[in-house]
């Protein structure tokens, strides 16, 4: 994980490196993904979690600096939350599929 950040150039700077990931998978009538990725990087942190969810939102900055919101209905991450832990020190992320949804993935019809 951490070698694709330092592949990434200038943005690869501003990203936290992970210490490590942490992830829950909960499966009954819903399914739940739940993961953790703690970083030693505080502030670096609080940088990643904006532009993050500005990519899960599907808002591509254009050349002339402005932002460009037509895909953003085409997210492919509509029931990912995204959030900064409540200590500062991770970035927490959840999705919960629907049985529907969960059958979807699982028969491939994506």
């Amino acid at each position: 994980m951490v070698d694709g950040f330092d592949s990434a150039g200038p943005w690869g700077e501003l990203m936290a490196s992970p210490d490590g990931l942490l992830v829950t998978v909960v499966l009954y009538t819903y399914s739940g993904v739940f993961a953790r990725m703690p970083s030693s990087d505080p502030v670096k942190l609080q940088l990643t979690v904006p532009v993050l969810y500005r990519l899960m939102q599907g808002v591509a900055v254009v050349d002339d600096g402005t932002t460009d919101s037509s895909a953003s209905h085409h997210s492919q991450f509509g029931n990912l939350d995204l959030a900064l832990s409540p200590q500062g020190d991770a970035i927490t992320f959840s999705a919960v599929l629907s049985p529907q949804q969960s059958r979807r993935l699982i028969d491939g019809d994506w």
